[in-house]
């Protein structure tokens, strides 16, 4: 039996990670957040509370074989206006789990999910040695927790990986809508509204669907011993510029519209440009590839929709 913890297990990807765990009946899952989860079907023992009181809950956490920290607040924009809030959910939060975790005789592997907004701009594909350059206090605060997850594999001897993950997208099964900006394409989509494109819309990205994502996250437990204590990009195959996408949504919803407006301000300043991750690295360790394109991907979610 595997011992599983979910930080954030009511967010976009804890969620999500949620529903593909609950599959296999030798996963003892528990889920940590501050509501009652949306996708727990009964499989899962529930911890209903604030991430600030994780230290009434270390003899459950210490018990685990692996916690995935999905908690945190999300966001470029948001981040520039909600610093402090932002440092203490993502760094803060995560620093208490690793001072539970610290005089553990056998502490857990931790699984955290980072992001490409580390990287500086890049024309090129950019693999894990690429310029550590966040332009965002979001992308400080992950590239701060990496940081903050080596000091203490260094000092303390806690095992964990890091995904740096490029634009994840998609539904659960009940409907979550995440964050992210494809996420944020569809929902405006199927509400018939109009998609709105700063300037031109030209910036590259790769983005992986949600199942791809899930599926990394659980060959990456099976693998643990050899992918831990090491930094992954975590991204798709394919490149599509960003009013690509947006075109691709409404044809493919049938409905919605593509505006293309001028950049606001708070949206220029944390814009990154070309950002596309070489996760040839990960990839190969795990023998596996992303099987979904954009394309695939929206007909997965219109059937899942339809349900």
């Amino acid at each position: 039996m595997r011992r599983i913890m979910i930080l954030g297990a009511n967010g976009f990807l804890g969620s999500s990670l949620l529903n593909k765990l609950q599959l296999d009946n030798n996963n003892c899952i528990t889920t940590f957040c501050r509501s009652k989860s949306q996708s727990n079907i009964g499989a899962a023992f529930e911890i209903n509370d604030d991430l600030r009181n994780l230290y009434l809950y270390t003899k459950q956490i210490r018990q685990q074989d692996y916690i995935f920290y999905m908690a945190g607040s999300s966001g470029a924009a948001l981040s520039s206006n909600k610093g402090p809030e932002f440092i203490i959910n993502n760094e803060v939060n995560l620093l208490s789990l690793l001072d539970i975790l610290k005089n553990s005789p056998n502490p857990p592997g931790i699984l955290f999910p980072s992001s490409r907004l580390v990287y500086e701009a890049s024309q090129n594909r950019v693999s894990e040695e690429g310029c550590l350059c966040p332009n965002s206090i979001y992308g400080l605060s992950k590239l701060h927790s990496e940081n903050l997850l080596a000091l203490y594999q260094r000092q303390y001897n806690i095992p964990f990986i890091v995904f740096r993950i490029s634009i994840p997208f998609g539904f659960t099964n009940v409907l979550h809508n995440g964050y992210g900006i494809v996420n944020h394409f569809i929902r405006q989509s199927v509400s018939g509204e109009s998609i709105k494109i700063f300037g031109k819309g030209d910036q590259k990205r790769d983005i992986i669907y949600i199942s791809d994502l899930n599926e990394v996250f659980c060959r990456s437990m099976n693998e643990f011993d050899k992918l831990k204590n090491k930094v992954f990009n975590c991204g798709g195959l394919n490149i599509y510029s960003l009013s690509d996408i947006a075109y691709t949504v409404v044809d493919r919803f049938k409905s919605g519209s593509v505006q293309h407006v001028e950049w606001p301000d708070e949206y220029k300043k944390v814009e990154t440009g070309d950002i596309n991750l070489n996760s040839d690295k990960l990839y190969s360790q795990l023998g596996f590839a992303p099987k979904f394109d954009l394309d695939g991907a929206l007909s997965d979610i219109k059937s899942i929709m339809s349900l």
